[in-house]
């Protein structure tokens, strides 16, 4: 096993003081998934969004593959709050 440089230890973990809402409680409580996937994103980027969705966001059509049909996965967009785009934003989500 490699060792660890002790000058890892040495520093201070950054934390950041950040408020988060929750829209959909409920998004993981049927099933529980094997890999929660998280993607960062700002609320202007819909267009990067939207083809994550299409592409390997689209877990239907990946597990619909036999090798993979036994994972059942959530995709979740953490989205910066813009006061100027939150109509945009609610929408979106009432989409997806």
């Amino acid at each position: 096993m490699p060792k660890i440089p002790k000058q890892l230890f040495k520093q201070k973990p950054i934390r950041a003081e950040f408020s988060y809402e929750i829209k959909n409680e409920n998004f993981c409580s049927s099933v529980k998934p094997h890999a929660l996937i998280f993607v960062v994103s700002k609320s202007s980027n819909y267009d990067s969004r939207n083809a994550i969705r299409r592409t390997w966001g689209n877990f239907a059509r990946i597990t619909s593959l036999n090798k993979f049909s036994h994972l059942y996965l959530k995709l979740f967009f953490l989205i910066d709050i813009d006061e100027t785009r939150l109509i945009s934003i609610s929408l979106e989500q009432t989409l997806f």
